[in-house]
């Protein structure tokens, strides 16, 4: 069983001894006026809410990282020379134990201001201050949707669960204007989901008038987009997103065997920017194809086939008679 406390052994040829050095209760020392004093070789283990109007530390303050919703509420902290303030550790961090954490109130005034640092202080004067938190794989992330203010969900680039997130952990939320950035509580965790970005409007370098660009994003197989008779610049397909966000990879299916062998996929993340290539794809078959990409802040993502490569297509991604002039046939695109 664990036992709080050092031990000392001392052997003799008869038998050995251990003493251990024992914890006080640190809520229990002083009342909410003073100005409390751990001395110098004293251990205090804080199991409970504690409240004092200064609290010195020259021996050593543990917190209790096993005990849930204790709050330490002060005018002033100072650890001196000698002393130690210990909140978790590194084989036993705040936070592994569910709903466990540290809270330190730091009160509007002291009554008893300190001589030389006044009130409202956390401070070592030669002391050491140790904070093990909860260990994260990933501290900060994106958002993969744009939030309005007054939001109360957010939409990660990353896995929360997979970053070690928590319930009951606080976020900030930094604006991206001149605006305030805030701190919010996290109440709920969804299962991780492939967010489907909503395409808001499509557009072709060429297309047919009855194959248009709009059959690409329409969520029907059966509809295609062709771009026959298109020049050699004019076989691409751009899609505008209904939000700026953060995209992991785009899906595309092509038909038989108007595909194309050679592509690239493009995003831009301004409506007057520059287009900048995420992927190329030199081995382009018919059907599904998943592309991979880290694309942060995109508001447009394109298409655009290699005009060389579409000479001599076939079926079943062998060399056939199709021509480049005829163009590419997509049925479908969905970007996530």
């Amino acid at each position: 069983y664990p036992v709080l406390g050092i031990g000392f052994v001392n052997r003799s040829s008869a038998e050995s001894t251990v003493i251990a050095a024992s914890w006080k209760n640190a809520s229990t020392q002083c009342s909410g006026v003073d100005v409390c004093i751990c001395p110098p070789g004293e251990r205090w283990l804080l199991s409970a809410n504690m409240t004092v109007d200064g609290l010195t530390i020259r021996g050593m303050l543990k917190w209790n990282e096993e005990v849930p919703g204790v709050v330490l509420r002060v005018g002033w902290l100072l650890v001196e020379e000698g002393g130690m303030l210990q909140i978790g550790s590194s084989s036993s961090p705040m936070g592994r134990h569910s709903g466990v954490k540290a809270t330190i109130t730091i009160k509007q005034a002291a009554i008893n201001q300190h001589p030389i640092h006044g009130d409202r202080f956390v401070h070592s004067d030669g002391g050491k201050i140790q904070m093990f938190g909860k260990p994260l794989d990933r501290t900060w992330s994106l958002l993969s949707r744009s939030a309005v203010n007054g939001s109360r969900e957010l939409f990660l680039k990353h896995d929360p669960i997979e970053m070690g997130w928590s319930i009951g952990d606080q976020v900030g939320v930094a604006t991206t204007s001149r605006g305030e950035s805030t701190k919010h509580k996290i109440v709920d965790i969804r299962p991780a989901t492939d967010e489907h970005v909503p395409i808001v409007r499509a557009q072709a370098g060429a297309e047919e008038p009855h194959l248009p660009a709009a059959n690409a994003v329409d969520g029907n197989l059966d509809s295609l987009w062709s771009s026959y008779l298109g020049s050699s610049g004019e076989h691409w397909l751009q899609m505008d997103l209904a939000w700026v966000s953060n995209l992991t990879r785009i899906r595309i299916f092509f038909r038989e065997p108007r595909y194309a062998p050679e592509y690239q996929v493009d995003v831009k993340t301004s409506l007057g920017g520059s287009w900048q290539t995420v992927a190329n794809i030199t081995d382009g078959k018919a059907g599904w194809r998943e592309i991979p990409m880290s694309a942060d802040h995109v508001r447009s993502i394109r298409v655009f086939a290699v005009y060389s490569s579409l000479k001599n297509r076939g079926y079943g991604g062998r060399p056939g008679p199709e021509p480049a002039w005829s163009g590419l046939w997509m049925s479908e695109a969905e970007v996530y």
